[in-house]
């Protein structure tokens, strides 16, 4: 869904068991939500995300389901078509008995587009309020961003910008 300034995509992810949290267990999910991005001018963004991530633990025969949804709030800035600083909050809930507000963290991300729709993300997390106990969090995300377009692209314009759907 386009507009002049405003694109709202929905976006499936999947949770691969590369996780290097657990020494003997192997974590995998999916996660499906919606992506708002807003320009308020060319190089400026402001994004809302929400998703529905779930994801399992397996130990052997054993099994842990977690349930954690996510509210996710940036602003960003890209100073040239391959690169793009973020300043945000992101939120997680969760089911934990003793507790629904997993954190709630203040974040910084770099995101880069080497190449047409490649997309890299590094991400850094400092969980300020909920049960999350770590002191940090960090991420590197891979990805290919589709641009569905009705016409052609402007002449020039290889990577997405600040203003198109990732």
């Amino acid at each position: 869904f386009r507009r002049e300034r405003w694109v709202e995509t929905p976006f499936v992810r999947l949770l691969l068991p590369t996780d290097t949290a657990y020494r003997y267990a192997a974590r995998m999910g999916i996660e499906v939500g919606t992506a708002d991005l807003f320009a308020i001018v060319p190089q400026l963004t402001a994004a809302v995300g929400l998703s529905f991530p779930l994801s399992v633990t397996v130990l052997g025969a054993r099994a842990r389901w977690l349930f954690t949804p996510r509210l996710s709030v940036d602003l960003a800035y890209a100073p040239a078509h391959w690169v793009e600083v973020a300043l945000g909050i992101e939120a997680r809930l969760g089911t934990d008995a003793a507790g629904l507000l997993e954190f709630l963290a203040p974040k910084i991300a770099w995101r880069f587009y080497p190449y047409r729709g490649l997309a890299a993300q590094f991400t850094l997390m400092l969980p300020m309020a909920g049960l999350e106990r770590t002191d940090y969090r960090i991420a590197l995300s891979v990805g290919w961003t589709q641009e569905v377009r009705t016409g052609p692209r402007p002449p020039g314009r290889t990577a997405p910008q600040a203003t198109d759907v990732q």
